[in-house]
């Protein structure tokens, strides 16, 4: 199973240490804009099973591009960016789940 997670802050960290000890099958990619921050939370995880993506989210085209590759998608972003990736996920055609607030109504995207 490959799973995408889009953000890697505090909650995104613990959910990927979580993932890559219950699914050490898994291969689990950690994703944000920001390298240094991915590294850091990559490095404070220590699993074999977790990689590092740099990935820029308001690209819409490459991330549509990226989430195809993966099984799941799980979004951590900030509520204002939760919205693009829940309709990039469906544009994919990749599972997802989503933790973050958004303001729009996720149920319009589904058809």
């Amino acid at each position: 199973m490959k799973i995408l997670t889009i953000g890697c802050g505090y909650i995104g960290s613990v959910l990927v240490r979580h993932l890559s000890e219950r699914i050490p099958s898994a291969e689990i990619a950690v994703s944000d804009e920001n390298r240094e921050a991915i590294m850091k939370a990559i490095s404070s995880i220590g699993r074999g099973n977790v990689k590092p993506l740099q990935l820029n989210i308001h690209d819409y085209d490459r991330l549509v591009k990226v989430a195809e590759d993966f099984d799941i998608l799980v979004g951590l972003a900030p509520g204002r960016l939760g919205y693009k990736t829940v309709e990039a996920a469906i544009d994919a055609g990749v599972n997802m789940v989503d933790l973050s607030y958004m303001q729009e109504d996720p149920m319009t995207l589904n058809d």
